[in-house]
């Protein structure tokens, strides 16, 4: 959501500082691509944040975590095309510590994405609900059995 902010209220920091490592200005003319990139990155909060919440269907999960899988490929790619590729780009002694933040944070993102891509253990496969997430007395995180109390 910072990144929302950010597209809204100082899209030059967003472009100089955390987009290009400093080697692209913003320009007020493309105000409109920040504006619509905003909406995309509220568009995957809430769907995350709500969709997913309310259901435990695998085959949603892994639809909509195929689908974002697909948006962090695309950014990904964006930024490394600014700081000379993909090579400079995961070149982690340039990285800043917002370039370690940002990017470790969607990087577990985009791992807990594959796993419930990967995954099939931990969500139903029939449809549900969210307080059904319970097999056989083992609750499921990430598609991996914990113990419970009684377990």
């Amino acid at each position: 959501m910072y990144g929302v902010y950010l597209a809204f209220a100082d899209p030059n920091d967003l472009m100089h500082n955390h987009f290009s490592r400093g080697t692209m200005q913003y320009e007020p003319q493309t105000q409109v691509l920040y504006e619509q990139l905003a909406g995309m990155w509220t568009y995957l909060a809430l769907i995350e944040a709500l969709v997913l919440r309310g259901f435990d269907d695998l085959r949603l999960w892994k639809r909509v975590c195929v689908c974002s899988l697909v948006c962090d490929v695309l950014y990904f790619h964006a930024v490394a095309g600014p700081v000379g590729g993909w090579l400079a780009f995961w070149d982690l002694a340039r990285w800043t510590g917002w370039d370690y933040f940002i990017n470790g944070l969607l990087l577990m993102l985009t791992f807990a994405r594959l796993l419930v891509v990967l995954a099939t253990g931990g969500l139903r496969e029939k449809r549900g609900k969210a307080s059904e997430n319970y097999d056989n007395g083992r609750t499921w995180v990430l598609g991996l059995p914990c113990p419970t109390i009684n377990g």
